[in-house]
């Protein structure tokens, strides 16, 4: 059988109504995007690791711990899972969740749980989405823990985020409970076995960079994405950010001030790195005159030195199919405003449409001009009469 998709007709899929309703649950992931005043009063970060760890994860664990430990000033411990039998090892985890989680119960709390080693998917029964799979070791017969089971020790009245550096992490956040997820992988791909082009590694390079620590977790996977294929900081496998529906994504501060101030980041500046290219389906049809509008409304709607979102391009399909460049961390919170399935990704670019540019404009008349002034269309020749053929 082939392994490639068989696009759907726009047809089947669902539609945004008019330009302006696109734009504004746009607005709303930017505001769900940008840093938030939400102070913390407490934070917790619990790192798990196995017992039987093939990968000597025990130094960069260390590392990661400190990091959260000296620059934001957050309470950090590390659990080494027991890896004895799956259920010996499940109900541990469960055990040491549960009582860490208890100390951080309250709406002004949040705990960070990091997990690195071996995982996959797998699918349980009825369920039809694809289950992480926590793997003692590279051994298949090697203890593991279902995400699911451990999952729900993480909730709490405060917030909570999973940082997740292992094959598959994304499969952790298809049990729809109110969490944020940073993770190496997506559900086919995955992580770096090589621990200086690890996922952690370059989050602990990228925190430690930083000469404002105040950041988003959509900002933070924006940065990741953005150095993705750069030789120095390059990944095998881009991060993946699901955040909450429908809610601001986490604000890590330090929990204790500097003597100092440090420069606080321009409104726009928070929304700076990485573009990513999105599809819009929109209904009926539509015309010059509509997109002259799109993009009037949008440049109201939306300032520039706010979020650098674009109108690329725009095609009949039936419907109106739109093409537009936005930040990464505006549409990782735009993903939560996407029931519809109207919003689809494309791709992450790093410009915007080049054939929209003058520069392009000025080449493409030019070379029309010419071909103007120089094509013949061919004319068969007239014969002398009387010419033997």
């Amino acid at each position: 059988m082939s392994s490639i998709p068989i696009a759907r007709s726009s047809h089947s899929l669902r539609h945004e109504k008019e330009f302006n309703d696109a734009v504004d649950k746009i607005n709303s992931a930017i505001q769900n995007a940008l840093i938030s005043d939400k102070k913390y009063t407490n934070v917790g970060v619990l790192s798990l690791r196995w017992q039987n760890d093939d990968l000597n994860l025990g130094q960069i664990e260390s590392e990661l711990l400190d990091t959260f430990k000296n620059i934001f000033h957050y309470a950090t411990e590390s659990y080494v899972i027991p890896a004895t039998t799956s259920h010996a090892a499940t109900r541990a985890v469960n055990s040491r969740l549960l009582s860490f989680a208890a100390n951080y119960d309250n709406t002004t709390s949040l705990i960070i749980v990091i997990y690195q080693g071996h995982s996959d998917y797998a699918l349980y029964g009825t369920i039809l989405h694809p289950q992480l799979v926590l793997r003692g070791s590279s051994d298949p017969a090697a203890p593991t823990v279902p995400w699911s089971a451990i999952e729900p020790q993480m909730c709490t009245d405060g917030d909570t985020l999973a940082i997740l550096d292992s094959c598959a992490s994304s499969a952790a956040a298809m049990g729809g409970l109110n969490m944020e997820y940073l993770v190496a992988s997506a559900v086919e791909s995955t992580s770096s076995a090589v621990i200086q082009r690890s996922f952690t590694r370059r989050l602990i390079d990228l925190l430690k960079s930083q000469i404002n620590p105040v950041m988003t977790v959509a900002q933070i996977h924006a940065k990741l994405v953005n150095q993705a294929n750069s030789p120095a900081t390059g990944l095998d496998s881009t991060p993946v950010h699901i955040a909450c529906e429908n809610k601001h994504t986490i604000t890590l501060h330090p929990l204790k001030r500097k003597p100092r101030e440090l420069p606080a980041l321009k409104r726009g500046d928070e929304l700076a790195d990485g573009k990513v290219l999105v599809s819009i389906l929109l209904q009926g049809k539509t015309s010059i005159p509509s997109v002259s509008e799109w993009e009037e409304w949008l440049a109201r709607a939306i300032p520039e030195d706010i979020a650098d979102i674009k109108v690329e391009a725009v095609f009949e399909t039936g419907s109106a199919l739109c093409l537009m460049t936005m930040p990464i961390a505006v549409f990782d919170m735009l993903k939560g405003h996407n029931r519809t399935g109207a919003f689809g990704f494309v791709a992450y670019v790093e410009s915007n449409n080049l054939m929209n540019s003058h520069e392009f404009r000025s080449r493409a008349l030019g070379v029309l001009s010419a071909r103007h002034g120089n094509v013949q269309m061919p004319v068969r020749e007239t014969k002398p009469t009387g010419s033997a053929e």
